[in-house]
């Protein structure tokens, strides 16, 4: 009988990590796009949770952030949209609807990833997992301009530039959805050019429906080149039979286009009662006159029920626009994009694969970025996530002039120093973006104080009403108190503002069993102190007197304090 072959003592042992490790070498190997995109996308949710663990959580303190939070909160309760309150125009607030419904004015891409946060455990899980697929479509866009270990580099990078300390990974209004359409849309785009199908027709359709969702006019100048070229390419295809083939997968492609379509009119006939009527449209008719563009002339304002809304949208935007001139704005405007996208160095490396190389893409990238950059930056007001959109013409811009650098003799001869050099340009140019988005005293100070009275508050037993009125010293940009969740009358403690030019009993009177809070912001330290209100025989019209704490309610008596704390 043959006995049984004795080991090698000198072969080494495989290891359960070695073949680990060979399992995903041959996974890779087998499906490299896929793959990549997979360890992508886990290494930038990771680094985004890791950074939050050195900042701490997340505050808003953002007009827009409260607003965007509304929609996640909405949709996650599988809603388009709140009913109006009955005693709406207490809780008016900026970018927030009140009637004829209690929603969000801006598109809904933003709030739908919140909502999926909201219901995996936080609404910033949300945001990491679009800036995590950010950067897995950055690498999947590039993978077919060949060097596919680079494609994956630059995804990574893509992750850390936006999931680390940026304001896109650590706040609720940042422009990775929007970035992440003009991403699919041009990676899409490269791969129909190379084939015609329907997978890569659904790829760009899906992402100018992320656009439409999410910033509609934005992706309108995002598309537009890409939508040219697609048009050229048919009219220059010769055989008919080829022309029909491509339109034909282009129809076939374009259903996610058309859904997103169909959700943003189901929305805003929840929001507005009309699917033509954008929830966005809806508010500038209410609150809002101010130019969308800087060459456009004001409109004529609403009458407001709040003079502190008035404040804000009439005088404070209105001088803000005023005292910038078109030129100056511009300039400024530039000088911040240049501090948050990759400004000179990004040149450099654009600039060395337009001289280096003939890339067709690199050519139509550059000017589908300009088109992108001319339009965008006459919007008013300015913020740096309107240019989400180029990012998709940057990074095949960056990635163009890396792989004309990487096929130099001096690259070829020197690889590992090149290597090495390039990636502490880059980690640099990363920390140098970290604080491209750093809060002002103004909004330090509204974070800390907002603290402080929550932390107040949930020390009281009870639900509570806390009314808020604004003295005229009171900051006007960044420090809003009254805000609060989608389902309002859930809340344990209710924002609601003081009107100063009508009665506040109808507040009063709905929110009787509550405790109630008076809240005097000021220059200074807000001051909180609590206040009792009795229904009086006759209810009193006009303006409701402030709570006076040398009086004591009576049932004859508008409200009065009692018990006052600091």
């Amino acid at each position: 009988m043959p006995s049984e072959p004795k080991q090698d003592e000198t072969s080494p042992v495989e290891s359960p990590l070695d073949r680990v490790a060979a399992a995903v070498a041959r996974g890779f190997a087998r499906s490299p796009q896929f793959w990549t995109a997979v360890l992508v996308t886990l290494v930038t949710f990771g680094f985004a949770w890791f950074c939050q663990q050195i900042q701490g959580p997340p505050l808003p303190s953002i007009q827009d952030e409260f607003s965007y939070l509304i929609a996640g909160e909405t949709y996650a309760e599988g809603k388009l949209a709140m009913p109006r309150h009955p005693v709406w125009e207490y809780f008016e607030s900026y970018h927030i609807l009140q009637t004829p419904a209690y929603a969000s004015k801006y598109p809904p891409a933003q709030g739908l990833f919140l909502a999926l946060g909201i219901r995996l455990g936080n609404p910033i899980y949300g945001v990491w997992l679009s800036v995590a697929l950010l950067a897995a479509a950055i690498a999947w866009m590039l993978f077919p301009l060949k060097q596919h270990g680079l494609a994956g580099l630059f995804g990574l990078w893509a992750g850390a530039w936006f999931g680390g300390a940026s304001y896109w990974a650590q706040s609720f209004w940042g422009g990775a959805v929007a970035a992440l359409g003009t991403v699919l849309v041009w990676g899409g785009l490269i791969r129909f050019w190379k084939l015609p199908s329907i997978r890569s027709a659904s790829w760009m359709s899906a992402g100018a429906g992320i656009l439409f969702l999410s910033r509609p006019f934005e992706g309108f100048l995002a598309c537009s080149v890409p939508l040219g070229l697609i048009v050229w390419r048919l009219i220059r295809t010769p055989p008919e039979v080829t022309r029909l083939r491509m339109l034909a997968c282009l129809g076939a492609g374009a259903l996610p286009l058309a859904s997103a379509f169909v959700f943003q009119g189901a929305v805003n006939h929840a929001v507005t009662g009309s699917a033509w009527r954008l929830p966005y449209v809806e508010y500038n008719a209410q609150y809002d006159a101010n130019p969308y563009f800087l060459f456009q002339k004001t409109g004529l304002f609403p009458e407001f029920r709040h003079p502190r809304m008035e404040k804000f949208d009439v005088f404070y935007r209105g001088e803000e626009r005023l005292n910038n001139p078109v030129y100056r704005d511009v300039q400024k405007r530039l000088t911040r994009i240049g501090s948050f996208y990759p400004g000179t160095l990004g040149i450099v490396i654009i600039a060395t694969g337009v001289f280096l190389t003939r890339s067709f893409w690199l050519k139509w990238a550059i000017i589908s970025g300009g088109v992108s950059l001319l339009g965008v930056i006459l919007i008013f007001p300015f913020t740096l996530h309107y240019y989400a959109p180029l990012v998709a013409p940057l990074l095949i811009g960056l990635f163009t002039g890396a792989t004309a650098i990487m096929a130099t003799p001096l690259y070829q001869r020197r690889q590992r120093l090149c290597l090495g050099v390039l990636s502490v340009v880059l980690l640099f140019d990363i920390g140098t973006r970290a604080d491209s988005f750093v809060p002002n005293e103004e909004i330090k100070s509204f974070r800390a104080n907002k603290t402080m009275l929550e932390e107040r508050l949930a020390q009281e037993p009870g639900k509570h009403l806390v009314v808020v009125r604004y003295t005229d010293e009171a900051p006007v940009r960044h420090t809003e108190y009254v805000y609060n969740s989608a389902n309002i009358d859930a809340q344990r403690v209710i924002w609601a503002r003081w009107m100063e030019n009508g009665s506040n009993v109808p507040l009063f009177r709905y929110y009787k069993d509550r405790t109630f809070w008076l809240l005097t912001v000021g220059s200074g330290k807000p001051a909180l102190r609590k206040f009792a209100w009795m229904e009086a025989d006759t209810a009193p019209s006009g303006t409701s007197p402030l709570p006076d704490e040398s009086k004591t309610p009576s049932a004859n008596r508008s409200p009065g304090p009692q018990n006052p704390e600091g």
